[in-house]
């Protein structure tokens, strides 16, 4: 969704996402006028379009959750007003989710896998230790075969380590057939990401199976914070190719990277991907 540019300057000027985060709630006049305006708009949005995109649904969230746990009169009249649009919000994406005769069960889990989405460009502000905490815990706690549990989680988020990685990432050739010209409109490969995640494992047995879940676990458990994440391929199928010492530096000896993402709050609004597509039977 794109916010108002009123909203987006009050959130900047007066440094809102940082204040409420840090437990402080006090709102000015002006500011609990906006932000409530702000709640009735994208509500207003989504019922003149007819639809609620993933972005929207997952902006709005985000929005919700800064709000969560404030004590003052203000944003509790914000909130109680923003909890009913987010109550009309998921029962319209509820009705979009699913073609399938079968009802859904509208609960927190689901609106956290509903509400994830890939991102190209990262808002660039760190993600605290708590939710990194919480995200490598619900990598840890994927289903692995045999109960091996084989994986190693590597969580990049330095800034040193970050430039190191940025370094390798942007040297790497570009993939066959793209013209150097589309590679330039991509952007930069590292999205601004604030922090980057490895699994790797030794190879055998359920080890890519478990990594891949593991990082399947965290991408949802991201999402249900408000962050959001974007898979590496690259990084996966060639970094460490072309760049040994950086795996020596990341991930222990003898284990393969089976799966690396990017992970960060969410940066500027893209185009909603639409409805899913795909084939389900049952017999």
């Amino acid at each position: 969704m794109v916010l108002s540019e009123a909203y987006r300057e009050l959130m900047q000027h007066y440094n809102l996402p940082e204040r409420f985060r840090a437990g402080d709630f006090g709102l000015l006049e002006e500011e609990a006028q906006t932000l409530r305006e702000f709640v009735k708009s994208f509500y207003e949005s989504v019922e003149e379009k007819g639809y609620v995109g993933l972005g929207e649904f997952t902006e709005f969230m985000a929005f919700l959750d800064l709000l969560r746990g404030a004590d003052t009169e203000e944003v509790q009249d914000i909130l109680a007003l923003a909890s009913v649009s987010s109550a009309k919000l998921w029962n319209k994406r509820h009705d979009q989710i699913t073609k399938l005769d079968i009802p859904v069960v509208c609960n927190e889990t689901m609106q956290s896998i509903l509400a994830r989405r890939s991102y190209k460009v990262f808002d660039s502000r760190p993600i605290d230790d708590e939710a990194l905490r919480t995200i490598v815990t619900a990598g840890l706690y994927a289903p692995t075969g045999m109960n091996r549990q084989p994986w190693h989680i590597t969580v990049i988020r330095s800034k040193e380590a970050l430039e190191r990685f940025g370094a390798a990432r942007r040297a790497l050739p570009l993939p066959p057939g793209i013209p150097a010209h589309i590679a330039a409109s991509m952007g930069d490969p590292m999205r601004n990401a604030p922090v980057m995640i490895l699994v790797s494992a030794k190879e055998g047995g359920t080890s890519f199976e478990d990594s891949c879940l593991a990082m399947e676990n965290m991408f949802i458990a991201a999402a249900s914070l408000g962050i959001m994440s974007g898979w590496d391929h690259a990084t996966v199928k060639d970094l460490f190719r072309h760049d040994p010492a950086l795996k020596a530096e990341l991930i222990p000896e003898g284990y393969v990277l089976y799966a690396a993402a990017f992970f960060g709050y969410p940066g500027p609004s893209v185009k909603d991907r639409g409805e899913r597509k795909g084939t389900v039977e049952f017999k």
